[in-house]
């Protein structure tokens, strides 16, 4: 389970970008622009190719004025489509983003966090990037929702998203 809708917001579709794809399905689906797209990860619009091509999907990084990928929600499916379909990102080259207000919930966020019901979830940086995180600086860091619930760990956490 990576991403469980309770109550569906705005949804959109991103351009995914299409650079080093081959053509051949099995091929296309292990590249990294394809397996890090992660139903219930954040994911925004990049604006340099720290995280892939400008102007595309990318996993977002959680600060405000961020020069990489700016946030923008979570994703619905995973790039290379549900395992048990047709891969429907893949085929059409976009990826659908599901955008607040809405209810979710993930267990796409950082391991070793705790969650405070009622407090604010951020979109982690560094190495995480397009995780949800509990620790974050308010005006500094992006907010993507509050937490409704302090998952145990490798638990699912419910987000009321901004």
């Amino acid at each position: 389970m990576a991403l469980q809708i309770l109550h569906k917001g705005l949804q959109l579709s991103i351009p995914q970008d299409q650079t080093g794809f081959t053509g051949n399905l099995q091929t296309d689906l292990a590249l990294a622009v394809v397996t890090k797209m992660v139903a219930g990860r954040v994911v925004g619009i990049n604006v340099d190719t720290t995280n892939g091509a400008t102007g595309y999907a990318g996993l977002a990084d959680g600060k405000i004025a961020s020069t990489k990928t700016t946030a923008i929600g979570f994703l619905i499916n995973d790039a290379a489509g549900y395992f048990f379909e047709n891969p429907a990102a893949y085929a059409s080259g976009m990826v659908a983003v599901l955008k607040g207000p809405a209810m979710v919930i993930t267990d796409q966020w950082v391991s070793g966090q705790t969650f405070t019901p009622g407090k604010q979830v951020y979109v982690d940086t560094s190495s995480n990037v397009g995780l949800v995180t509990a620790t974050g600086t308010a005006g500094t860091d992006f907010i993507i929702g509050i937490a409704m619930n302090s998952p145990a760990a490798g638990g699912n956490l419910q987000i009321a998203v901004l």
